[in-house]
């Protein structure tokens, strides 16, 4: 089974966004309204009137209703550019900084770290650890199902959650771009620290031929820092709060964004418990994972995204919701 933090997986992801933004964005482009709007007496049979009103300025435009001038104009008026313009560059960017990182993970494998001792805190945590290999399995598993749920976390939210007027295809389009942009950028940033800076997991010191551990064999014994599986989650879960500044904040929203950020600690906690990493691996990935959902939105919509602007009654000005 592939290991979820490596950059084929990432890739998969990707592929995933993309292809369901490409779906959202079929039926955004906005309807064209009816060109044939008729003046009232312009039809065939109502000349005679017209020129009785043309006659006498002063009783047509006594009797001219104040809000017809403003309903005759209104479907001739184009969105707003903040409204209606989808930014197609950061996917443009995604791909390279995603190739970036699956050419790392798969052309450089190290074959030796460049330190293996633990620090006095990572030593503090070392009580965490689960004292059966079985148990360590098990936490192992348990990070790797809780991951899945955290990278499911920002794309559900982004497409069962639009603001309350909107368009729901543009409002997912809109936050899946800047989902995309920010899991290139934190698979790219894990893979390059772990391969340039070459950390020994924690279990290397059971990899002395005295103890059959399978992951002395593989590709990862020597990627320690920082912790991948922390880091993805971190930016899962950063992603669904910074939902929130764009889309706008709510109650509920907030508690998803709690939610999720617990749901991150849990899996670092995992692999700690899972001799896969030590504490600071999982701090700095949940660093890396925590800039990357955060940073990444904001570069693709600096601000937030307009109010939805409604006519509730007619005579009545548009209402922000």
């Amino acid at each position: 089974m592939r290991d979820p933090r490596s950059a084929p997986f990432f890739l998969l992801v990707f592929l995933s966004f993309a292809s369901t933004a490409v779906g959202q964005t079929r039926s955004t482009t906005p309807e064209t309204p009816d060109a044939g709007l008729h003046e009232p007496g312009s039809e065939s049979g109502l000349d005679e009137p017209s020129t009785a009103a043309a006659e006498e300025p002063g009783p047509a435009v006594a009797a001219e209703e104040p809000g017809a001038a403003v309903r005759r104009e209104a479907p001739s008026e184009s969105p707003s550019r903040d409204e209606d313009e989808l930014e197609w560059w950061p996917w443009l960017v995604a791909a390279p900084i995603l190739g970036v990182a699956l050419a790392v993970e798969l052309l450089h494998e190290p074959t030796e770290a460049f330190y293996t001792s633990a620090g006095p805190v990572d030593q503090g945590f070392e009580p965490w650890v689960m004292d059966t290999s079985r148990g360590r399995l098990r936490a192992a598993r348990a990070s790797d199902a809780l991951l899945m749920v955290a990278l499911a976390a920002p794309v559900a939210d982004a497409i069962f959650a639009a603001r309350p007027g909107a368009s729901r295809s543009r409002d997912t389009y809109r936050l899946l771009t800047g989902d995309a942009l920010a899991f290139a950028t934190q698979a790219a940033l894990v893979t390059v620290t772990k391969s340039a800076l070459r950390r020994a997991r924690p279990y290397n010191h059971r990899c002395d031929g005295t103890v059959d551990v399978e992951d002395c064999g593989s590709r990862s014994r020597y990627r320690g820092f920082v912790s991948g599986h922390t880091a993805a989650a971190f930016t899962g879960a950063s992603l669904v709060c910074a939902h929130q500044r764009l889309r706008g904040r709510s109650a509920l929203g907030t508690l998803e964004c709690v939610a999720s950020l617990a749901l991150a600690s849990v899996v670092g906690a995992l692999r700690i418990a899972a001799e896969k990493h030590y504490f600071a691996d999982v701090v700095g990935g949940a660093v890396v994972g925590f800039l990357s959902g955060f940073v990444m939105p904001v570069v693709v919509y600096p601000r937030a995204l307009p109010p939805v602007e409604r006519p509730v009654a007619e005579g009545d000005g548009p209402r922000a919701f």
